[in-house]
């Protein structure tokens, strides 16, 4: 009884096997037939031999089919690479136009540039110089306050006198200067200072210490005027004629009475200290020098007010 059991179990497997195979031979002949290729099954029971003839074929075939499927799917990415080639193709003509264009455009501007170079440089060497006149004198001032020479204190008061309060807190400085109080300028107010620097430029101190070839150029309104023979012979020491500003009778001005010369030796603490007292004033002579000052003009005296 058992052996009969097992018997059956082995016919249900055997049976299921069968049934499988069946169905793989069925999809197999369908893959065929869509691929061309029909084979014939024989209606009888073949012997292994050939059995093992047709499992070798149906192999080959499998691969054959996997080196078309193969080809197929290169066959399709060709023709994507195909379309993007086109694709590609027409972009690079677009941009050979454009450069064409770039380089038109370029070269119109680069002859533009050219010929408009030569008259920006001709402009710019016929354009005078601009001269700044502020920094032109403040260098002149800085140079004039570092080339003033020693002046003696009897030069000046022989030259020019102070009134009389100005002269006493100009003494005073002067004095605390020489006894080495540095900051003797500052014990009086910037006002002070301003009125004591435009005392002493008014009554002519800093013009009997600057030498000639520092001497400031005159004024086209202060020029010199010849006068007539006759009345040169009459006044020879008359040199300028000057217009009062109110408009009266054009006057002749006096030439300045020439400096006195400084004596061939001088004390080196007169010398220091009269050095000292002059570039300060110049120095605040900035502030005050910045009103502007009246300027009279100069006229031609007439043929008939000589005399």
């Amino acid at each position: 009884v058992e052996g009969d059991a097992q018997d059956e179990v082995d016919l249900a497997v055997l049976m299921e096997e069968n049934a499988a195979l069946r169905a793989e031979n069925e999809q197999l002949l369908a893959d065929a037939a869509q691929y061309g290729l029909m084979t014939e099954l024989p209606t009888e029971p073949i012997s292994p031999q050939s059995a093992m003839a047709v499992s070798n074929r149906l192999e080959a075939m499998e691969r054959q089919r996997k080196a078309l499927l193969g080809v197929r799917r290169l066959g399709d990415e060709l023709q994507e690479l195909s379309v993007k080639t086109a694709e590609l193709k027409v972009e690079a003509d677009k941009l050979r136009e454009e450069n064409s264009k770039l380089n038109q455009q370029n070269a119109v501007l680069r002859a533009a540039s050219r010929a408009t170079t030569p008259a920006l440089s001709t402009r710019a060497e016929a354009k005078p110089p601009v001269v700044n006149a502020t920094k032109a004198l403040a260098g002149v001032a800085i140079a004039g306050q570092q080339a003033l020479p020693a002046v003696c204190e009897g030069d000046l008061k022989a030259a020019v006198a102070l009134p009389p309060g100005l002269e006493k807190r100009a003494q005073t400085i002067s004095t605390a200067i020489k006894l080495g109080d540095q900051d003797a300028l500052n014990s009086c107010s910037e006002e002070q200072r301003k009125e004591l620097v435009a005392a002493m430029l008014k009554v002519g101190l800093f013009d009997a210490a600057l030498p000639a070839s520092m001497a400031p150029a005159p004024s086209p309104f202060e020029a010199p005027l010849e006068l007539p023979p006759a009345k040169a012979a009459r006044e020879p020491a008359a040199g300028l004629l000057r217009r009062p500003s109110d408009g009266g009778h054009p006057e002749a001005v006096e030439p300045a009475p020439a400096p006195a010369p400084a004596p061939a030796e001088r004390t080196s603490t007169r010398s220091s200290a009269s050095s000292v007292e002059t570039h300060a004033g110049v120095e605040a002579a900035a502030g005050a020098a910045e009103e502007p000052m009246p300027t009279a003009d100069v006229a031609p005296v007439p043929s008939g007010a000589g005399g």
